[in-house]
């Protein structure tokens, strides 16, 4: 159900944590497979074991990891999850992902994901996000555009851009 155009969703986020793991499985399953394509750049029916131990094992230094919910009548719903994973090789930048549950986007959800993770890898010393995303994923390129971040096409069909956390507003 959406909210009414004079009202504003209600978000909130948690840390990812090793627990969740058999919830992300789960909703990871329900996703639709463009939404897979888009956050993984290929084909993913499922996500392996050693992917789930990965994804659920966020040390908020070196890799930050939440989980994005919704109010909705009167329950907070876990609707997305939000990562920022610090490169060894260059310790002030973090690939950036977003997911955010298919009948959920377009709500604000990754936008108010994006700023969440933005101020708590500030406080650990990133400063510098870097997504690499499918062309044809104009959600999150517009995402990014708003923020100051012009995509770089990186191979056919795939893109890079470069997001600096000062140009993004803390929540």
């Amino acid at each position: 159900m959406r909210p009414s155009n004079d009202t504003a969703p209600v978000f909130s986020t948690r840390p990812l944590v090793s627990s969740d793991r058999e919830a992300l499985e789960r909703r990871f399953l329900s996703l639709s497979s463009e939404t897979k394509r888009f956050r993984f750049l290929t084909e993913k029916p499922r996500l392996r074991p050693q992917e789930l131990d990965y994804l659920t094992s966020a040390d908020s230094f070196d890799h930050i990891a939440l989980v994005v919910r919704i109010l909705e009548e009167g329950r907070w719903i876990e609707i997305g999850i939000g990562r920022a994973v610090r490169l060894r090789d260059r310790p002030k930048f973090a690939d950036l992902s977003l997911l955010i549950v298919d009948q959920y986007q377009g709500r604000g959800a990754g936008k108010f994901l994006l700023r969440q993770l933005a101020q708590l890898s500030a406080t650990v010393g990133i400063r510098y996000f870097q997504a690499t995303y499918l062309a044809e994923n104009r959600t999150i390129e517009h995402i990014l555009r708003r923020f100051g971040a012009g995509p770089t096409e990186l191979a056919q069909g795939v893109c890079e851009a470069v997001l600096d956390l000062t140009r993004i507003p803390c929540p």
